[in-house]
């Protein structure tokens, strides 16, 4: 037994091993970074590229930050790129920015590839509770009640705690 374990480690090392690779998107200042160091593996820390990989309860996948939307569709029609999911951080304490998630959702439901992967949208900075707008008026304000060709999960998070982060990330793993 303690060989086995030893072959699985090795394993874990290969250069160039490949997991599942996961796009978080958002407007920069929703949380993107706090929420990534709440599941990032702690041997494998967010590297500059703000790409990291993510091990929970045995299954890895690989998320990287993507900063701009027309980047995160063009790797999405990319079919070579394999995008197995998409996180989505609106800042559930501005409208503003829930306008704009409205915008973009609207945008990637036109990808054929979008449809196909597990859409996990977090709606962040829960921890301010006088001014965050609680998950299901964010939901109906972005439409995304109305995807029906679309496998969801849309969680509410504290960027402070973590609460509900590996929630999350649980429900996306059940489609690798």
């Amino acid at each position: 037994m303690h060989l086995d374990k030893e072959v699985k480690h090795e394993e874990d090392k290969k250069i160039g091993e490949i997991f599942p690779r996961v796009l978080m998107c958002g407007e920069p200042g929703v949380g993107k970074k706090s929420i990534l160091s709440f599941i990032a593996s702690k041997d494998q820390p967010t590297n500059n590229r703000h790409q990291t990989l993510v091990s929970h309860k045995g299954k890895k996948l690989t998320i990287e930050i993507i900063e701009n939307i027309d980047f995160a569709l063009s790797l999405l029609n990319d079919k070579k790129n394999e995008i197995k999911g998409l996180i989505y951080v609106i800042d559930s304490t501005d409208k503003g920015n829930i306008k704009i998630g409205k915008q973009h959702l609207e945008r990637l439901i036109q990808c054929d590839n979008f449809l196909k992967i597990p859409f996990l949208v977090y709606t962040s900075k829960l921890d301010q509770k006088e001014k965050s707008i609680p998950p299901v008026p964010i939901l109906e304000e972005i439409g995304l009640g109305k995807v029906s060709d679309l496998q969801w999960y849309i969680a509410a998070v504290d960027n402070i705690k973590g609460t509900l982060i590996k929630v999350g990330i649980e429900w996306m793993q059940q489609y690798f």
